[in-house]
């Protein structure tokens, strides 16, 4: 199971571009977070649901490299990774999950 400390840097400024997530978690938020928790992952629930959000405004845009890098950065394994991003994508925008990379989906 991994736990993070701290966010890095590269996370930090991937998500800031994109609305702060509410303070408590609805449906949708619960199943991203139930997802994610299901690979291992586990952090403050906000920064969880921020950076799932965000993955939504950079889906088939270099502007996903940062999050999808500051995660691998942060110990997790690639697989996590993607069933990261994917959770985001089938979570908060599923209309773009055919514009995920083919080793993310």
């Amino acid at each position: 199971m991994m736990r993070w400390r701290s966010w890095p840097v590269a996370v930090g400024a991937a998500i800031a571009v994109c609305s702060a997530a509410p303070a408590h978690a609805d449906g949708q938020d619960d199943q991203f977070l139930a997802a994610v928790a299901a690979q291992g992952i586990h952090a403050d629930p906000v920064v969880l649901m921020t950076a799932g959000r965000s993955i939504c405004n950079g889906v088939g845009t270099p502007a996903a490299l940062p999050v999808f890098y500051g995660l691998q950065m942060q110990g997790l394994a690639p697989p996590q990774v993607s069933n990261f991003l994917m959770a985001g994508v089938r979570t908060y925008c599923p209309d773009k999950a055919s514009l995920l990379p083919p080793f993310v989906r």
